[in-house]
């Protein structure tokens, strides 16, 4: 479990930090909406399941069906921890073969706040 400094803390009470938590308990695919301007750490926890994420920076909030994700940032059984610049919209895990819970955390934050 991590730990958050004094800081960090005000920092999620004031809206600058941003903990988004989910977990897949099958196979299908579940959509993260993003902040753009905030930047972006993804964690995916895959437990020997096959996954792929996928980013978009045009998902408006209203339609997963509209936005067009681009090229897969993970795929297959390894887990995944990365950041990534600000500017994305939203996000796309598809859980295809299920072995265990795909456990997916996402941190926004914003820079030097």
């Amino acid at each position: 479990m991590t730990e958050f400094s004094d800081k960090t803390i005000e920092q999620f009470h004031l809206g600058k930090n941003i903990l988004q938590t989910s977990t897949s308990t099958g196979t299908g695919t579940l959509y993260f909406s993003l902040i753009a301007g905030y930047h972006t750490t993804i964690m995916i926890n895959k437990q020997a399941s096959t996954a792929t994420m996928k980013m978009t920076n045009d998902y408006n909030n209203t339609s997963v069906d509209t936005a067009e994700f681009g090229e897969a940032q993970s795929t297959g059984t390894d887990d995944y921890h990365k950041g990534h610049s600000a500017g994305f919209t939203g996000c796309e895990v598809d859980v295809t073969a299920y072995v265990g819970d795909v456990e997916v955390r996402i941190l926004q934050y914003l820079i030097g706040s």
